[in-house]
């Protein structure tokens, strides 16, 4: 089912074509239910009291991050801001800790003019990478200082690469007979404005040139119908397998296959997604591995229109996960032993990590305080099952947050944050 968000809603300007999926696109989910939703569960294990010590210039939509060694932690938030005259900014800001500095340092890291920024993911050896708006990558080659970012090539025409929006990155280690192992990356994105490209899937070769990847399972958009196409929010994989997803409850499934090119997504199929309706679908995510987890707990979507939702993938199907009334998921990532999302409102929600739809007493949700008034759209746990958390005011994207895992431990030091 196609989501025609562009009959609903008129974007006039670059504040709502930034953000329509989450604020016009999504003000049914804007409710309150029944009972009183700022009700905190008062016996929580699993959620520590959390609330917003430091407000930010700009709103964050990524987290990614990555560990040099037990004592030496590194991790990147991109997001931008709308300044007047509707004129955009990308911003990438990150956190340093090492023996020198163990409460870490908080900075603004890299600043253009342009298209915001909505996602950012890294490999295991020294990169990284950060895509959004204008159809923008940029590239780093990961450092416990400041990071160098540069733009890569997108062979898109240029009207087309105005239009898009790139909303998810994941990308696999490539190992090739007597050849040296590298990063294979794919990036998936659409459009919120007319005539602009929808179902669009991305793969960049080893020079740092991206190319569009087409195929029949893919909803593209048609230069005769300009209803038809379906954006597509994230990608997600394993060692053998990849997972996209979007509007209308839109997934995809690929195998990973070697190539003369590297790494081909093959053997595609259309899955079907336990839901009464069609719906968003925001982020997949799971475990690094599935060794590590076990294909039962690995992986997880959420969205929703009307409210939140949750589904994991167990015994080859997708369940829905039985979810108290909550506002629309944007976020979740998944440790060891916990399941965390996030969405509007400053919401925060906490599960074990069980492969198991019958979890609704073990489901513990939290308001951020002082984060009342934003989404908390993007979460990355680090080694020692600790979490990171985005977000900000996307209604005009000039005020963040970024929730460290010194929230979830009472004994660490505070961050040094740099004002920007």
């Amino acid at each position: 089912m196609l989501v025609n968000q562009q009959n609903n809603f008129a974007f006039s300007n670059h504040v709502c074509n930034l953000v329509v999926l989450y604020v016009c696109g999504m003000c049914l989910a804007l409710f309150m239910s029944c009972t009183d939703p700022k009700t905190l569960a008062s016996d929580s294990e699993l959620i520590p009291p959390l609330s917003i010590n430091h407000e930010h210039r700009g709103a964050f939509l990524g987290v990614w991050g990555r560990n040099f060694n037990p004592n030496s932690e590194k991790v990147w938030f991109v997001g931008g801001e709308v300044q007047s005259a509707n004129e955009s900014h990308s911003l990438i800001a990150s956190y340093t800790q090492n023996s020198a500095i163990p409460q870490g340092i908080l900075q603004l890291e890299h600043e253009q003019v342009g298209g915001v920024l909505w996602w950012a993911w890294g490999d295991q050896k020294d990169q990284v990478w950060a895509a959004g708006e204008q159809g923008t990558i940029l590239r780093a080659t990961q450092s416990t200082d400041l990071s160098q970012w540069t733009q890569e090539s997108l062979m898109m025409a240029d009207e087309a690469k105005e239009k898009l929006i790139i909303w998810g990155l994941w990308g696999t280690q490539v190992e090739k007979e007597n050849d040296e192992a590298y990063t294979q990356v794919w990036a998936v994105g659409g459009s919120v404005r007319r005539g602009g490209p929808k179902g669009v899937l991305l793969k960049r070769n080893q020079q740092g040139q991206w190319t569009r990847v087409l195929n029949n399972f893919l909803p593209i958009e048609s230069a005769d119908d300009p209803l038809q196409g379906t954006n597509l929010y994230k990608i997600w994989g394993t060692q053998n397998e990849v997972w996209l997803i979007g509007e209308g409850s839109l997934v995809l499934k690929a195998h990973l296959q070697v190539s003369e090119t590297g790494l081909d997504l093959v053997d595609w199929e259309k899955q079907t997604l336990d839901s009464e309706r069609p719906e968003l679908l925001f982020t997949i995510s799971g475990m690094p591995s599935t060794e590590q987890a076990g294909s039962e707990l690995s992986p997880w979507i959420v969205g929703g229109y009307a409210q939140g939702k949750a589904w994991y993938w167990g015994q080859n199907q997708w369940k829905q996960l039985d979810l108290p009334q909550v506002p629309s998921l944007n976020g979740i990532a998944v440790s060891q032993d916990l399941i965390v999302a996030s969405g509007q409102q400053g919401l925060v929600l906490a599960w074990p990590n069980k492969a198991s739809g019958q979890l609704s007493q073990s489901i513990e949700q939290q308001w951020v305080q002082g984060a009342e008034s934003m989404t908390l759209h993007s979460i990355w746990p680090n080694t020692e099952g600790k979490f990171w958390i985005v977000g900000g005011d996307l209604s005009t994207m000039q005020t963040g947050v970024i929730i460290g895992p010194q929230a979830w431990q009472n004994d660490a030091s505070a961050l040094q944050v740099q004002v920007w």
